[in-house]
């Protein structure tokens, strides 16, 4: 059995975290004239932006930094 594919958002461990954009999210139900709140600390982010990676592996390499100009540092 194989797991995968998966959608990657982020920067290796020792860059900081890309921005998740400007445009903020809103509640999915209304209040009780209709209006949909903002949820000031969420933030709607396309799929487009994140990376495809095919396996385990390269999910992996994303989290950890397995490369091999990181273990030639190390």
């Amino acid at each position: 059995m194989e797991i995968g594919p998966f959608l990657w958002l982020g920067n290796p461990p020792d860059q900081t975290a890309p921005s998740f954009g400007e445009r903020v999210a809103r509640h999915t139900k209304g209040n009780r004239f209709g209006t949909k709140s903002e949820r000031p600390n969420i933030r709607v982010v396309s799929k487009s932006d994140f990376k495809l990676l095919s396996s385990t592996g390269d999910l992996a390499r994303a989290l950890f930094d397995l490369s091999e100009n990181a273990a030639q540092a190390g």
